[in-house]
Formats: structure tokens, C-alpha cells, sequence
């Protein structure tokens, strides 16, 4: 359960991080942040 716990800390710190990027950065931010979903998306369960 301890794994669990700390990935899910792990994650939404990283998700933080992401939107204050995404934030400051602007239409560059959201056209990397875009590519990369694009990436991800097949990934994604």
C-alpha cells in the first residue's frame, strides 16, 4: 500500500508541475504538452 501512496504522490506532483509549466509557457507549452499526449495516448489503458 506504501507504493501505491507515494506513486500517487509522486504523480500528482508531477501533474502539478505540468500545469504551472503549461501555464507560464504558453503556446509553446500547450503545443508540447499536445505532441506529447499524442505520444502517450496509445499507451493509456
Amino acid at each position: 500500500m506504501e507504493a501505491v501512496a507515494g506513486r500517487l504522490a509522486h504523480l500528482t506532483i508531477v501533474d502539478t508541475l505540468s500545469m504551472l509549466v503549461l501555464e507560464r509557457g504558453g503556446r509553446r507549452a500547450r503545443r508540447a504538452v499536445s505532441a506529447s499526449a499524442e505520444v502517450t495516448a496509445g499507451h493509456s489503458y
